[in-house]
This record gives structure tokens, C-alpha cells and sequence, in this order.
């Protein structure tokens, strides 16, 4: 018997018992009492589909046709159609395993800063993953605080399409842990698309919380985008922060510092 989750619900479910859809704009197996419930009007069927691995066509910044980025990608030469999210300040819920309390952070790409936030209150921590979001602000890798205006922020030298050391990620979860924990704090992870940087983040997150590296990365495709977590490198850097957090790790040393302003 192979157990999942089903997306909508995330109750445990025999994989068998369960359908691949959408519903209620969640995308993944779906238990079959869900299905019921939101009825045949909100549920749409994929036939044929599954969870196997997903099917990366691009894997490097160099990949993407900058020139058309508005409506068009490229890879290898061939043109697909492609239509920007726009998230900005988005909540993504998750809760940690075995416990019953829920955390939230908020999800922003550069390129989507132009539509209007899902929320309307401004973050008061940041975790930006793209030195396009150095433009206003003030970091700094020493202790000294520089400038008390802007929130607590964590800048990380992150190649678009590209993926950072276990030990560059693992300090950065460190890092924003205590702020997920405090429910008091907005918090905002951040690249230029939202997707790629921002998601497997993400994933890290939710893998420190105790969740499985395959059900992270299912349920953020459910549940935020399946446009995010880009690449093939990228989960496979989940995969190795998973075995990292349970003693499997490679002994792996970053050379990159994190540079975060001392707010």
C-alpha cells in the first residue's frame, strides 16, 4: 500500500483511493471524499497524470529568452507561450508535523511588484534571494546596525535558475526560523519570479519543519505555483538539506557569506 497526502485536504490516503486534479485552484491527488465535496463543477480530472517527477525544460538562466519575457519563454530554441504570476505579497499556510498551530509567510517576485499585494500590511522581516533586491537598502555582514527603517533582512548571493550550498541554505533557515515562529512577524521570501529561488526556500522551510522533501515540493505546487522550484538541481537541493537535517549529509563547506543588515 503506498500512502500520500491528498492535496486538498492533506489528510493520509491510500494513492489508489485517491485522483490527480484540481480543485479549488489546488493541483495534485485528491482524495476522493474532497472530490465529492467540492463537487463535479470545482474539480477537473487529469487523465493519464501522476506525481512523478516533473519535467524541467530549461535549467539555466542563459535558457530564458529575456528580450520576450512579458508573454513568451525560450528553451532550446523553441518558443512557449508563458503568462507572468505576478505574486506579490502572497500567504502560503503550512503547518509544522505533529503540530496542530499554522505558520504563514508571504511570497513576492520583483517582476510582480507592479500588481497590487495579496495583503496589505508591509513585511517587517525579508529573505530576498536576488541582489536586484539590494536597490534602497543597506546590508551589511558586521554587526553594526545600519539603517532602522527598513526590516530585518537576509540577502543571499542566490544564481537565478541556480541552486546555493547545503550549508549557505541551511544558515538561512536558521536565520528566519525564530520570525516564523513569532506570528507576530510579516514576512516576505522573495526573487524576480517568485518561482525558482523563492520556492525551493520555501520547500527548506517546510523540510526544517518536518516535512518530507517530496510532499514540500507537492504541496507548494498545490497549494502556491507549479511554476516554482524551477530546476532539477533545485529539488535535488531539497532532497540534500532532507538528509542533511537527519545526519546524511555530505561534509560540505560554503565559501559565501551571508550578508544580513543587524536589524
Amino acid at each position: 500500500m503506498v500512502m500520500k497526502k491528498c492535496a486538498l485536504c492533506w489528510d493520509n490516503i491510500l494513492e489508489s483511493e485517491a485522483v490527480y486534479g484540481t480543485a479549488w485552484q489546488t493541483t495534485g491527488l485528491i482524495c476522493k471524499e474532497c472530490v465529492d465535496y467540492v463537487g463535479p463543477n470545482q474539480f477537473k480530472a487529469y487523465e493519464g497524470s501522476s506525481l512523478a517527477a516533473k519535467t524541467y525544460e530549461y535549467s539555466h538562466v542563459s535558457d530564458w529568452d529575456w528580450t520576450t519575457y512579458q508573454d513568451t519563454w525560450s528553451s532550446s530554441g523553441k518558443g512557449i507561450n508563458y503568462q507572468p504570476c505576478n505574486h506579490h505579497m502572497v500567504p502560503f499556510m503550512f503547518e509544522a508535523t505533529g503540530e496542530k498551530d499554522s505558520y504563514t509567510v508571504h511570497l513576492t517576485g520583483s517582476s510582480g511588484l507592479k500588481s497590487t499585494p495579496t495583503v496589505a500590511d508591509m513585511p517587517t522581516v525579508g529573505v530576498y534571494l536576488d541582489d536586484g533586491w539590494f536597490q534602497g537598502r543597506l546590508a551589511s555582514n558586521t554587526s553594526h546596525d545600519l539603517d532602522l527603517s527598513q526590516p530585518a533582512s537576509l540577502y543571499i548571493g542566490w544564481p537565478d535558475f541556480g541552486v546555493v550550498t547545503v550549508d549557505i541554505l541551511t544558515q538561512a533557515i536558521d536565520w528566519v526560523i525564530p520570525y516564523v515562529h513569532n506570528r507576530q512577524d510579516i514576512i516576505e521570501i522573495a526573487c524576480i519570479g517568485g518561482h525558482g529561488r523563492t520556492g525551493t526556500f520555501l520547500g527548506a522551510l517546510l523540510i526544517h519543519e518536518g516535512w518530507a522533501a517530496n510532499d514540500a515540493i507537492q504541496y507548494i505546487h498545490g497549494r502556491y505555483c507549479t511554476k516554482a522550484i524551477e530546476t532539477l538541481g533545485q529539488e535535488d537541493l531539497l532532497h540534500e538539506y532532507y538528509k542533511s537535517l537527519h545526519g546524511e549529509a555530505n561534509d560540505e563547506s560554503g565559501n559565501q557569506q551571508l550578508c544580513e543588515t543587524g536589524l
